[in-house]
């Protein structure tokens, strides 16, 4: 598919394997062995955005790629207050984006740590 609008809306995190598998964001967030519990703080809506792939034919060990969603065409701003945080921030400041129901920078800065 071709277009302005993305065709993938997911985090999908690709890496090496014994055997290829799939992981829905809940599992894979749920599981305090994989590391990503702290994607938690995010909220809900991330959980059902993020999924992991697990391929037996990718032949680096010990690195995850990410794949990030694409960009929406006419990004929606908070521009009020509110009371909600994530991992001790408000969310709600002048210009951030949140139409996707996440902080999408945020999560993109915490994938890049």
């Amino acid at each position: 598919k071709s277009g302005v609008a993305p065709t993938d809306d997911c985090f999908t995190l690709v890496t090496s394997g014994a055997k290829d598998s799939d992981q829905d964001g809940p599992s894979l967030i749920g599981d305090p062995d994989l590391g990503f519990a702290a994607l938690r703080n995010f909220g809900n809506i991330l959980m059902s955005h993020v999924n992991l792939k697990v391929r037996s034919k990718v032949k680096i060990n010990n690195v995850i790629v990410v794949d990030s969603p694409g960009m929406i065409d006419c990004p929606a701003t908070q521009t009020s207050a509110s009371s909600s945080t994530v991992t001790g921030q408000t969310l709600a400041s002048v210009g951030q984006t949140y139409d996707r129901g996440y902080n999408f920078m945020a999560v993109t800065r915490w994938f890049a740590t």
